[in-house]
């Protein structure tokens, strides 16, 4: 299992995660990799992705949310365009990677920071398992493992 943690109010959000990189063995079981995996990272000075699950998609997914992220940041109206950006992304590197892996990627994704067109900090996931359908999540805390 793989965690990330995120925890919101009104004006402040935190993001923080286990570090485990995982791969599934022949068995079906999962397998330590490495301790030191960053699972987070920003996208800009007040939004943040996370993702645990697949290494390939969530590798392949941060630089592209990222520019894509820094050609909109002035425009109030960045994290709903992020809201359909991030998900369309992923359900076209999990075509890529069920291909590439003769397997589908798992895959849980989180958006978490400030919506400045809504003015208040907002948190945002998508699992694979659930076909990558959004779930705007409340205030507090939620955890989000693959």
């Amino acid at each position: 299992m793989s965690l990330v943690t995120v925890w919101t109010n009104e004006k402040f959000a935190a993001v923080c995660c286990d570090g485990r990189l995982s791969e599934r063995g022949a068995d079906g079981r999962l397998i330590p990799v490495r301790e030191d995996y960053v699972k987070f990272q920003a996208l800009t000075d007040t939004v943040v992705l996370a993702g645990t699950g697949s290494e390939f998609v969530f590798d392949a997914l941060v630089p592209a949310a990222r520019a894509f992220a820094a050609d909109h940041e002035g425009s109030p109206e960045l994290f709903k365009y992020l809201e359909a950006v991030v998900p369309s992304h992923a359900r076209a590197l999990l075509d890529i990677g069920a291909e590439r892996f003769n397997k589908p990627p798992e895959v849980a994704l989180v958006l978490v920071g400030f919506d400045a067109a809504q003015g208040r900090i907002r948190c945002v996931s998508w699992t694979s398992d659930d076909n990558l359908i959004p779930v705007d999540r409340e205030q507090g805390t939620g955890c989000f493992g693959q």
